[in-house]
């Protein structure tokens, strides 16, 4: 949650978090402190009760992620009615609540983007051509078609806004139509026996960059939003310099964890404090010089994750706090920062399904055609490709969080994500069912 209710205006995140660390010496109102007690036991019970329900036979029934927002949003609710002052204050994203937020998508984003591997690029340099290109000309088909949808149904994935901040909201919804989702595809090309081949490895390979640029492309959609416009000059500026901001932290990031790593006697623990200090020496370098904290938290992971072969057990201790309590707790506060004050379009959301399907898939098989492989082999491609997942979840919640969609756009970026995912795994099943391997000329090592 990236909002100040105070003044009634939206700020990018990197304003609200100075803000919670200039106001950390002022003692907060017994008002705030109460509405604060209230919300720990609330995230507490939350969190308990859903690991409870893992545990048993139905918790196949409901994705796990889905789990917490719902838990969220029914406990809030619950608390609301008996705290209705106190929870009114949560809701309005004050600078403890947002400063929770914000650690929690820490944990949960930076082990995540530790696990992305870039060697092999060149020997796939083909088909990741071909695959990033379908995604980005994918991005820009859906940017170009946003506002004939948004005529189509007027504002029923945008808040309330004015034209000048339009864009930044057409921005979110055609990175939704463009992000890619690791994990996912990963579970899913493991499932059906795929992840060693070359298939899997270039969808890997291109999930991986597709992901960093949609994160950069969002930072820039969160700052056109604050500033109230946008013009070709100054998002062009933005982007080139995020893009040297990034080159340079990867730059110098990467050899100094990996000299330091390699000096690093081998325990876990040492080796988890190390990774934990230089993801935050990361993320705190790339605030300080203008990054957006969620590009920061990407960035963070990279590094981190390039020493992995050092300090593989302290990253997978990591991994295991991002399961365990990062990823709950912030789809907790996602379910406390729902606001159901009107009914979501259930029409709208499966235009958008159809809609960004069709512009992903077809981008994507129409690139990969240049390959040579046979048609379905490139429908194959897009298919996987169109895999949302994890990273459209966040993109979602982000996205909400910050004011950017309302809760009709909240729910189709989310039932976007995990319907994408279903439609893969049932599709890659029927094809290896009929004995189509896609690039099967190519075989199968990696």
């Amino acid at each position: 949650g990236f909002r100040s209710e105070r003044s009634g205006d939206d700020f990018p995140m990197p304003v609200v978090l100075y803000s919670v660390s200039m106001e950390a010496a002022v003692p907060e109102t017994p008002k705030y402190l109460h509405a604060f007690a209230i919300m720990l036991p609330a995230i507490a019970l939350c969190w308990g009760l859903c690991r409870m329900f893992l545990k048993g036979p139905q918790s196949a029934l409901l994705p796990d992620f889905l789990l917490y927002i719902c838990a969220g949003f029914l406990v809030k609710t619950v608390c609301g009615t008996f705290f209705p002052d106190s929870m009114a204050l949560l809701t309005k994203q004050n600078d403890s609540f947002v400063a929770i937020q914000f650690v929690a998508l820490f944990f949960f984003m930076m082990p995540s983007c530790a696990n992305l591997r870039f060697e092999g690029l060149g020997s796939h340099a083909k088909e990741v051509g071909s695959l990033v290109t379908g995604c980005v000309l994918a991005f820009f088909l859906a940017l170009l078609s946003a506002p004939a949808i948004a005529k189509f149904a007027p504002d029923p994935l945008f808040v309330d806004t004015d034209e000048h901040t339009r864009f930044a909201h057409f921005l979110v919804l055609s990175l939704g139509t463009m992000v890619t989702s690791i994990p996912f595809l990963t579970k899913i090309l493991l499932s059906n026996g795929l992840l060693k081949s070359r298939f899997g490895k270039s969808l890997l390979l291109s999930a991986c960059i597709v992901d960093v640029v949609v994160w950069v492309i969002f930072s820039i959609a969160l700052s056109i939003s604050s500033s109230g416009g946008a013009d070709i000059g100054t998002a062009g500026w933005q982007i080139l310099r995020a893009i040297a901001l990034i080159g340079l932290t990867l730059g110098i990031g990467i050899p100094l964890v990996r000299w330091g790593a390699t000096a690093l006697q081998r325990n876990s623990w040492l080796d988890f404090l190390f990774a934990l200090a230089v993801a935050g020496g990361t993320l705190a370098f790339t605030m300080l010089v203008g990054l957006e904290p969620i590009v920061g938290m990407v960035l963070a992971g990279l590094v981190a994750g390039s020493a992995r072969d050092h300090i593989a057990e302290g990253l997978d201790r990591l991994e295991k706090l991002a399961g365990t309590f990062g990823a709950p707790v912030y789809f907790i506060c996602v379910g406390f920062s729902i606001n159901l004050t009107t009914t979501p379009n259930f029409a709208m959301i499966v235009v958008f399904l159809l809609w960004t399907s069709a512009i992903k898939i077809g981008s994507v098989a129409v690139t990969t055609g240049f390959l040579r492989q046979p048609s379905w082999s490139s429908l194959g491609f897009g298919m996987a490709m169109n895999t949302r997942g994890g990273p459209g979840l966040v993109l979602a919640a982000a996205s909400y969080s910050a004011g950017l969609v309302s809760i009709t756009g909240f729910m189709a970026l989310t039932l976007t994500s995990i319907l994408t995912a279903v439609m893969t795994d049932l599709y890659l099943r029927s094809e290896l069912r009929n004995g189509r391997v896609p690039l099967p000329h190519q075989g199968n090592k990696l």
